[in-house]
C-alpha cells in the first residue's frame, strides 16, 4: 500500500487532499485550449488546457484540516465543497484488499466477524473514502467514475475492510483527515496491474504480452459461444452442454492515470 499524493476531483465535495505541499488537481477536458482559475482558499492559480483539452495546476496546500471549498472558473465555474486537507492513500490489491466490512450479496462478501460492532461506531467525518470501479481496458485511462463519500456507517460496510481498519488507525493516532482511495480486484494477477512498456522491455516478461494478444483473438469466438450457451442454458435449464473456457489472456485493469501519482 503505497502513499497517495494527488486526487482528482470526481464529485462536487466531500473532497480529500494531500496537506503540506503543492497538490496537483485535473478536472475535465474542455476538448480544446483554454484559461481558468483555480482557487483553494486565498490562493489563485492560473491554469491553461492544452490543445487536447487536458491540464493540470498545482495549488500550494496548508496543514491538515479543513473543511475548505475549491472553486475552477473557465468559461463555467465549478465550486467544490468540504475538502479536507490530510493524507491519501491508495489502497490497492487482491482478494484480502477488496474484503468488504459488512456482509454483501456475493458469498465470500462475509464480512469481518465483529461486524455488528464496527459497523455503528463508524463515525469518521474526517475519513473519505473513494473506491475505483472494476472495469478493464487495453490502454491506461485518463478518468475513472465514483466520488468521495465520508466515512459513517450507512457507507462503512461496502468499502474494503482492510483500508478502513488502516485509515481508521492513522486518524487516531495522528488526528489529521484521511483520504483512502480503494482499487482492488480478487484474483487479478500482477502483470494485469503492469505498464504494457514495463513488459515489453523485460525479456522474461514479454511472454505474458504474447499470450494476451493471443487471448484477444480467441476473444470474439469465446463470446459468441458464450452467448449461445447462455441462451441454451436458458430455453433447457437441464441441458450438460459444459459452459466455454475463457481464454486465458486478461486484460489489464483500468485506473486513473492522467493526474494521480503513487
Amino acid at each position: 500500500m503505497g502513499q497517495h499524493q494527488a486526487t482528482r476531483f470526481d464529485g462536487r465535495q466531500h473532497g480529500a487532499s494531500a496537506k503540506n505541499h503543492r497538490s496537483p488537481l485535473g478536472l475535465g477536458r474542455p476538448r480544446r485550449s483554454r484559461n481558468g482559475n483555480c482557487q483553494l482558499a486565498k490562493s489563485p492559480q492560473k491554469v491553461t488546457a492544452d490543445a487536447q483539452g487536458n491540464w493540470q495546476v498545482r495549488i500550494p496546500t496548508d496543514k491538515a484540516g479543513g473543511p475548505h471549498t475549491i472553486t475552477f472558473q473557465g468559461k463555467n465555474k465549478l465550486t467544490v465543497s468540504n475538502v479536507l486537507l490530510g493524507e491519501v492513500w491508495l489502497c490497492s490489491g487482491q482478494s484480502n484488499m477488496n474484503f468488504p466490512v459488512a456482509k454483501g450479496a456475493s458469498k465470500w462478501m462475509t464480512g469481518v466477524v465483529n461486524e455488528a460492532e464496527v459497523v455503528p461506531k463508524a463515525t469518521y467525518p474526517a475519513i473519505r473514502m473513494f473506491t475505483v470501479p472494476q472495469k478493464v481496458s487495453d490502454t491506461p485511462q485518463m478518468d475513472t467514475e465514483g466520488s468521495w463519500v465520508v466515512c459513517s456507517p450507512e457507507t462503512v460496510g461496502s468499502f474494503s475492510a482492510v483500508a478502513y481498519f488502516f485509515g481508521q488507525e492513522i486518524h487516531e493516532k495522528t488526528k489529521v483527515p484521511v483520504g483512502l482511495i480503494h482499487s482492488s480486484w480478487g484474483g487479478t494477477p500482477a502483470e494485469s496491474w503492469t505498464r504494457k512498456d514495463v513488459l515489453e522491455k523485460d525479456p522474461d516478461l514479454r511472454p505474458i504480452l504474447t499470450r494476451y494478444d493471443e487471448g484477444l483473438t480467441q476473444r470474439p469466438a469465446y463470446e459468441a459461444a458464450l452467448t449461445a450457451w447462455k441462451q441454451e442454458q436458458a430455453a433447457s435449464p437441464q441441458t450438460k452442454t459444459p459452459k466455454p473456457a475463457e481464454p486465458s489472456a486478461q486484460p489489464a485493469t483500468s485506473r486513473p492515470t492522467s493526474s494521480t501519482t503513487a
